[in-house]
């Protein structure tokens, strides 16, 4: 649910377009009403919907001596303990900024780099950008299902191979003319970026102990928003508009080769639990 919202919010620039073109842009206001009342829609059925303990989903209950030690260490003390002094977490969040790069320096530039260096219309460029959102939907749940099933809950190994499909796929999608191949592509490419994303979160969740999970999540998000997207976003649009866009693919792919080298580092280091 959370990540279905996530998309929601992300997307809902395609409520916009069809709000417009049902209600006229002199409607300006319907552009924000639609929208909030959707969203108002959706936070009514995650409150449904939701759960709040993981015995309601038929998991396992939390250890008691952990619940334990939990009311004893103060918020300073978990963080300190079992993030400060994680390794696995630190390269995680390292490696999710080098995967925000992967994303936003792909998905920002989609629409402008396909009009102005492909030559393709505005339909073209936004159906290949919905492409690449919408493509990581089911793709992100088969490649979570894979991790659960196929390799027993190890994430990192599904990671190395998406980093490599990503590496692999950026100099095609650099040089590709037609539009149909482009659009496939960036499906590929939005399926092993969410992916991998999605994986970065579920790993560091399973590195820590329950009272410092969000804290890691967070801590997580900030090195991909506060390096990964600013890298992606001005460093890049910076770079492509002193160089050419032969650059921006360079950084993309350099940040597929560091995740690639980090993901084979940890597998090495902890092969039978990541």
């Amino acid at each position: 649910m959370e990540y279905l919202t996530q998309y929601w919010f992300r997307n809902c620039f395609l409520i916009v377009a069809g709000t417009v073109g049902a209600f006229g842009a002199a409607n300006i206001h319907s552009i924000f009403l639609i929208p909030s009342l959707i969203s108002v829609v959706m936070a009514l059925i995650v409150m449904v919907l939701g759960v709040d303990t993981p015995e309601s989903v038929g998991l396992p209950k939390v250890n008691k001596s952990k619940q334990k030690n939990i009311k004893h260490k103060t918020s300073w003390g978990a963080f300190h303990d079992n993030i400060m002094k994680n390794p696995i977490v630190w390269a995680l969040c390292i490696m999710n900024a080098f995967s925000y790069i992967l994303r936003y320096g792909i998905e920002n530039w989609i629409p402008i780099y396909l009009s102005t260096s492909k030559g393709f219309s505005s339909v073209a460029t936004n159906s290949a950008f919905t492409i690449f959102e919408y493509a990581a939907i089911p793709g992100t749940i088969l490649l979570g299902l894979l991790s659960d099933k196929l390799l027993k809950g190890r994430r990192v190994p599904i990671m190395l191979v998406t980093s490599s499909i990503i590496l692999v796929l950026i100099p095609f999608y650099a040089l590709a003319q037609n539009i149909v191949i482009i659009d496939i592509i960036l499906g590929i490419l939005g399926i092993c970026i969410y992916g991998q994303q999605v994986l970065i979160g579920i790993v560091i969740m399973d590195a820590l102990p329950v009272e410092s999970i969000a804290s890691g999540i967070g801590l997580s998000g900030f090195f991909g928003y506060a390096f990964g997207e600013v890298i992606a976003s001005y460093g890049i649009g910076s770079i492509v508009g002193k160089t050419s866009w032969s650059a921006g693919f360079g950084i993309v792919a350099a940040s597929s080769i560091v995740c690639i080298i980090s993901f084979i580092f940890l597998l090495k280091k902890y092969h039978n639990t990541l």
